[in-house]
């Protein structure tokens, strides 16, 4: 690696988001169709669902 490398990948942080959500195929059809079903942001729906 050349010294401008080496500077930008000095430092890598890690960040804990908490457990991974598992969802069944039918709860993600219902997600996906709930977030397109009106006008609202799919923004919206995400935080809903977590």
């Amino acid at each position: 690696m050349d010294s401008h490398t080496d500077s930008v990948l000095s430092r890598l942080d890690v960040v804990e988001t908490g457990r991974r959500r598992r969802w069944s195929e039918g709860e993600k059809e219902r997600i996906v169709l709930e977030s397109m079903a009106g006008p609202r942001q799919i923004s919206a729906t995400a935080r809903r669902h977590g």
